[in-house]
């Protein structure tokens, strides 16, 4: 993920993403250099750890990665979902991902987890009129 002031900034990482030139590609990465955010761990010295519980491949994580200046992991919070939500939102961030504490990993979206999003939004209705001519008027 590429950080912009303390934030996550998913249009650096596409603008990024079409670099071809070498010299603009570290220019960028001094200007904003990315920083690896990990969320979960899947396989520790060869061995999978899919079948675990979240909880104890969280843990496995943070006994395995010193974090560093881009090197995060994520936080973890467990019973204080909704708090949490909120701090996260009132810092203009879109929200969170929740997940069963006692799942075990699979590929691609499960029932087990759940992405939460501060929607913005605004219902409207918009309309207008001409004056009718013919049969309309």
């Amino acid at each position: 993920m590429i950080m912009e002031e303390g934030k996550p900034s998913f249009q650096s990482v596409l603008k990024r993403s079409h670099i071809s030139n070498p010299s603009e590609a570290i220019r960028l990465s001094k200007k904003n250099p990315s920083t690896y955010l990990i969320f979960d761990i899947l396989e520790k010295e060869g061995k999978p750890l899919v079948n675990k519980p979240l909880v104890e491949r969280k843990k496995i994580l943070s006994d395995s990665v010193k974090e560093g200046k881009h090197v995060v992991i994520t936080t973890h919070v467990e019973e204080k979902g909704e708090a949490y939500f909120r701090a996260v939102t009132s810092k203009s961030l879109e929200g969170i991902v929740a997940k069963r504490k006692n799942s075990k990993y699979v590929e691609g979206r499960s029932s087990n987890w759940l992405k939460i999003k501060k929607i913005r939004t605004c219902d409207c209705v918009i309309f207008g009129y001409t004056k009718g001519t013919g049969s309309r008027e």
